[in-house]
């Protein structure tokens, strides 16, 4: 069977017109992780502090997956760094729970 992997970087669109033959969805699913992740490795941002990536897998036109990656970096400082005006831990909101404060 035959599936396109379209590719979303920030605001660039590509469409796999391609595409790429798989014997199942689950093969094409697990082409589409390592795909992003050897994106992510080698595409890491160069002209700011955000990346964007996304490959949404298609059989024909119907979609039925997407596997995205976000790299951001978030300056916790006020003033940057080497600031001595940093937020109290009460102020300081992050995504991730393991950086909560305890």
């Amino acid at each position: 069977m035959r599936f396109f992997f379209d590719l979303a970087d920030g605001d660039d669109f590509t469409r796999d017109d391609i595409g790429g033959e798989y014997r199942t969805a689950d093969q094409a699913r697990v082409q589409a992780i390592i795909t992003l992740t050897e994106m992510a490795r080698d595409w890491l941002p160069t002209d700011g502090p955000n990346r964007d990536l996304a490959i949404q897998v298609r059989a024909g036109e119907t979609p039925f997956i997407e596997v995205s990656f976000r790299f951001e970096v978030r300056d916790l400082a006020c003033g940057g760094i080497g600031s001595d005006k940093v937020l109290p831990n009460d102020h300081i909101r992050l995504s991730h729970p393991a950086f909560a404060p305890k």
